[in-house]
Order: structure tokens, then C-alpha cells, then sequence
């Protein structure tokens, strides 16, 4: 789809019909009396039951043990999105919202199923707010987001603390006047907990959450302009999981990147619609709308689906979640998991140091990275790294090093310029 397309859809979504009059006030939230959240839709649940059945059956990936289980207890957690208001009272507004996306999914969802090779605009873009959505909203999500957070925020006051000078004209503004000794004693305080992990983001989960909104509306448009497909299983069935998307990138740009819609023109995302039937969004250009696959590439699907669990995956018998679990036990090495977002610093390359290049070179990683037309060395700092602020502090140092040396190079070369041959040799 292309950009006048991709507005045409989205001014005919009724679901975006309906945020547009809670943003002009025309309609409002209220409060959800739910009191157990589900982080994935119990109208998709329910397309995992076996016929006739009223039990799906969960399947822990870490344990091993299954069980069945009831709809309405899988996948959810008590208060998940609630949230405390100024005033402390609790504050349901975020999980309401999610019953209005999932109420205009549940109908688009419904026409899909019925005719795939038909989807109307609207329906597109409905589906596309929600599968942008339920990428972030589940607790494995929000707990990756929360991590990469907290880490930002401490990467940067680490940077704040570590200059003296700063962090006194701070110290001054907040607390009054204070000794040198007063002053240091607290910045080293601050930096010593910063790196220990004492000092960090208040829960980092709801930021998480904030975030999985922020990128909601721009995912809506990347997801609408890539292939869609609804496959059918010829043979066996899919099962699903407690984040409910799996995305899977077999061809990286970057190998330490996790895999995102837009990580290489070769990744896959999908969303098991129902034991029979699996939504794959790609980056291919082929026209195929409707595709019968065969076993092997459902065990293929289903181990992605795995590999995306945080705990627990759900089909619709016993028989179904354990053969999931034996295959994805037997293909470990091919599992793509999600994991927070690291972050990658690049620094200037010397030509004198390639020692950041071959460490990289080890990990199977690219030496260098392009930067403005130029390589760069980098480092990439893990949020649940423990050593991830010293790392930081090291590389802060290392490219001040050598910022130092290079302008202490061009001064000498501007100064050699306009000096005599000699002049320097000789004291001239």
C-alpha cells in the first residue's frame, strides 16, 4: 500500500473512527470492572479450543508441565494494566481502550477468516493497529521495553554524574549551597548506586507499556504497506502463545539487532488466528493471499511461536503443545527469541586502535558500521547487562581519548601549516 492508500484505509477503520472521537471528546473511556487483564484476547483464545471443547491446553516452555485450562484464566493477569492516578485511585482506562481495539479486531478478524482474498481497507487497518499493539502489550514485552528504558535513562545520568562541574551547578540548584567534600561525596553516591542498578527507572514496566503505544501508530503504517497472507494448515494445527506474535528474521542486518518488522527485508511476522488458520505479514512483493502449507512448515510456524513464548504456549489438546515442545526441544539452536534492545554506541574509528574491531570480528559481528558516509567502530551494551554502566564509563573514556588525540593532531597540522619547514625540529 502506498502513503495515499495507507490514509485511505485508515479514515475508513471504525476503529480509528472511534479514537478520533475520544481524542475530540466525543466519546470517552470509562473504567473496565474487569478485574483479570488478558494480554492476549480471549476471542482468539477461543479459535484454539478443540471442536466442542470448552479447555484449551497451556504448556510451560520452561518446565515442561501441561495442563488444561479455562479461556478466561489463560493468558491474563490479575490488574495487569491498571494504574494508579494522581490521586491513587485506580485508573482502568488503558485496559477499556484495549476492549475497544480488540472489539473492532474481533469483527475484522471475523470478515478475514470469511474471505481472505477480500479485506476491505478498513479491516486492514484495524488489524494493523492491533498486531502493532499486541507486539508490545504483554508482559514479556513490557518487561524487554521497561529494561531497554531504564537503561537510557541510566546510561544518561550516568553521563550527568561522571562530570563534576555539572553535577554541582545541579547539586546548587537543588539542595542549596554545599562543601567540594559535600558535593563529591554525593556524586560519587549517585554514580557508584547508578552502576550497581540501586538508582533506576521506578517501575520500568509501565514505561514499557507507554512505549508500546508511542510506536503503535508508526508500526500501524509499516505493517499496512508490507504482504499480508492467511495460511492453512494441510495437515495439523498451529498453536499459539502467551505474547501472541512471533517474528522471524532469517537473513539479519545486524546480528545482534532483535528481530523487528523492519530488521532485514526478509522478516516474518505471524499471528495464529485459530488452530486452522495463521496470519503471516512479509516483506515479499508476490500476490498470494491465501496459501495451504504443508506439515512441515506448520512445525516450522509453530516453532516460531514457541520461540516467541515468554512461558506459556496453548493449542487445543495435550497431543498438540507437547509435539510443539519435543520439536522446539530437538531445534534449539534454530529458536529466535525476542530480547531487549541493546544499545549500540558508535565511536570514531583510529586508524592506530582496531582493537574494538577484531573483538567484534570474534563474536561474529560486523568490524566496523557505516556512520555519516564513514566507519565507525561501535560497541553494543546490553540492558541486562551488569556491567553495563563500567562498559559505558570505559567507552565514554575511550572515544574522549581519542577526540583528545585527534583534535591535538589537526591543532598540530593547522600549527605545522603555518610554520617554516623545520621550525618545529629546531626551536625556530
Amino acid at each position: 500500500m502506498n502513503r495515499h492508500e495507507i490514509e485511505h484505509a485508515m479514515a475508513a477503520s471504525p476503529l480509528f473512527a472511534h479514537m478520533e472521537k475520544l481524542a475530540t471528546g466525543e466519546a470517552t473511556l470509562r473504567d473496565s470492572s474487569a478485574k483479570r487483564h488478558h494480554f492476549l484476547p480471549q476471542m482468539l483464545l477461543r479459535r484454539f479450543l478443540p471442536p466442542g471443547g470448552d479447555r484449551l491446553h497451556q504448556l510451560s516452555t520452561k518446565r515442561g508441565a501441561n495442563n488444561p485450562i479455562a479461556v478466561d484464566k489463560a493468558a491474563s493477569r490479575r490488574r495487569l494494566y491498571s494504574l494508579l492516578a494522581d490521586d491513587e485511585a485506580r485508573d482502568d482506562t488503558v485496559e477499556t481502550f484495549l476492549s475497544i481495539v480488540e472489539d473492532h479486531a474481533a469483527s475484522a478478524i471475523e470478515r478475514l477468516l470469511a474471505d481472505p482474498t477480500s479485506l476491505a481497507p478498513g479491516d486492514r487497518a484495524t488489524l494493523a493497529y492491533f498486531l502493532a499493539l499486541q507486539e508490545g502489550r504483554t508482559p514479556g514485552a513490557m518487561d524487554h521495553a521497561g529494561q531497554a528504558a531504564d537503561m537510557v535513562a541510566r546510561l544518561l545520568l550516568t553521563d550527568f554524574a561522571t562530570d563534576p562541574d555539572r553535577f554541582a551547578d545541579q547539586y546548587e540548584e537543588l539542595f542549596g549551597e554545599g562543601t567540594d567534600d559535600e558535593v563529591e561525596a554525593l556524586r560519587t553516591q549517585v554514580v557508584a548506586a547508578l552502576q550497581s542498578g540501586e538508582m533506576s527507572l521506578a517501575a520500568p514496566e509501565r514505561v514499557g507499556l507507554s512505549l508500546a503505544f508511542e510506536v503503535a501508530g508508526p508500526r500501524t503504517v509499516t505493517l499496512m504497506s508490507m504482504r499480508w497472507r492467511v495460511l492453512v494448515p494441510a495437515d495439523g494445527e498451529f498453536i499459539t502463545s502467551d505474547r501472541g506474535v512471533a517474528i522471524h528474521d532469517p537473513t539479519p542486518l545486524l546480528p545482534f539487532v532483535t528481530p523487528s518488522v523492519m530488521s532485514s527485508p526478509t522478516v516474518e511476522l505471524s499471528l495464529p488466528l485459530a488452530r486452522d488458520r495463521l496470519l503471516m505479514v512479509d516483506h515479499d512483493r508476490a500476490e498470494s493471499v491465501l496459501a495451504m502449507v504443508d506439515p512441515a512448515v506448520v512445525q516450522e510456524l509453530n516453532l516460531h511461536t514457541y520461540g516467541w513464548a515468554v512461558e506459556w504456549i496453548y493449542g487445543s489438546g495435550q497431543k498438540i503443545v507437547v509435539d510443539a515442545y519435543r520439536y522446539a526441544r530437538a531445534n534449539r539452536a534454530r529458536i529466535q527469541r525476542p530480547r531487549p534492545h541493546p544499545q549500540v554506541i558508535l565511536i570514531e574509528a583510529e586508524p592506530s586502535d582496531d582493537s574494538l574491531a577484531r573483538a567484534n570480528l570474534a563474536r561474529g559481528w560486523p568490524a566496523r558500521l557505516p556512520d555519516d558516509g564513514r566507519m565507525s567502530d561501535y560497541v553494543v551494551i546490553w540492558p541486562d547487562d551488569p556491567d553495563a554502566i563500567r562498559r559505558w564509563r570505559e567507552v565514554d573514556e575511550l572515544a574522549r581519548r581519542r577526540a583528545a588525540r585527534k583534535l591535538g593532531s589537526e591543532e598540530l597540522k593547522r600549527i605545522t601549516e603555518v610554520l617554516e619547514p623545520g621550525a618545529l625540529l629546531f626551536g625556530s
